[in-house]
């Protein structure tokens, strides 16, 4: 579950993890519906996704194994109707951000609106590290 928390933001079950042949989480979910619905990837599809990553990127699949994911800002997720990995600011992270309606229609409004929230990332070397400490901190304890 804290693998599947980490990669994702967020945990519950049926929980489903994608190892190495080491042990090591690389994928994971909660829930994946037996088809493909509601712009949500089904099982037959996350299987077929998971064993074309394992065979024809191997180095993705140990990147994310380090804890290193390596999808990109405004990449467009694989399965229909599917939100664009956006950024987003501070405020913006409340109840009434919806994440499905950040899609390849509405993303680049959202950048002429918004700006490209990445573009200062490499010049400020931000690390993961600082806002997981920061959630950890605000998260019930188990």
């Amino acid at each position: 579950m804290d693998a599947v928390q980490l990669l994702t933001g967020r945990g519950g079950w049926p929980l489903t993890v994608f190892l190495t042949p080491d042990g090591r989480p690389f994928y994971g979910g909660t829930y994946f519906p037996p088809e493909d619905r509601h712009g949500m990837a089904g099982f037959p599809r996350v299987l077929a996704a998971i064993a074309d990553a394992y065979r024809s990127r191997p180095a993705d699949v140990q990147q994310n194994a380090m804890g290193r994911p390596l999808a990109a800002a405004y990449s467009v997720r694989a399965f229909p109707k599917a939100p664009v990995s956006a950024p987003v600011l501070p405020h913006e992270l409340r109840p009434s951000l919806h994440p499905e309606n950040l899609n390849i229609k509405t993303i680049f409004a959202r950048l002429k609106e918004k700006g490209d929230l990445w573009k200062d990332f490499w010049k400020n070397r931000q690390r993961i590290e600082g806002a997981i400490e920061a959630l950890s901190s605000r998260m019930p304890q188990k």
